[in-house]
C-alpha cells in the first residue's frame, strides 16, 4: 500500500495518525493546540519519517523529539479559526 503524504489544508490530527500506520511510530503532543494546525505540504518524496517531520514541523513552527519509544511533538500550536 502506498501512502498518500501530499497535504492541502489537512489538520495534523489527521496526519499524525497516518504517518503512525505508515511508519509504526508512536506520535504523541506536548501542546494539544498542535492538533489544530492545518498543513499544506507534499513530503511523498521523503522516504522516512524523520524528514517528513521535519517538513511538517518547519510549516507550524514546532519541533520534535525521540524520547524512548514516542516520538513527541512540542511547540506553541495553532488557534481555532472561528
Amino acid at each position: 500500500m502506498i501512502e498518500n503524504f501530499n497535504y492541502k489544508d489537512v489538520p495534523l490530527s489527521v496526519i499524525v495518525p497516518q504517518l503512525e500506520k505508515a511508519y509504526g511510530a508512536t506520535i504523541i503532543y506536548e501542546n494539544n493546540n498542535l492538533d489544530n494546525c492545518s498543513i499544506t505540504a507534499d513530503v511523498s518524496h521523503f522516504k522516512d519519517l524523520f524528514a517528513q517531520l521535519d517538513v511538517l514541523c518547519a510549516a507550524i513552527g514546532a519541533s520534535y523529539q525521540v524520547k524512548a519509544d514516542q516520538v513527541v511533538l512540542s511547540g506553541i500550536g495553532c488557534k481555532v479559526s472561528n
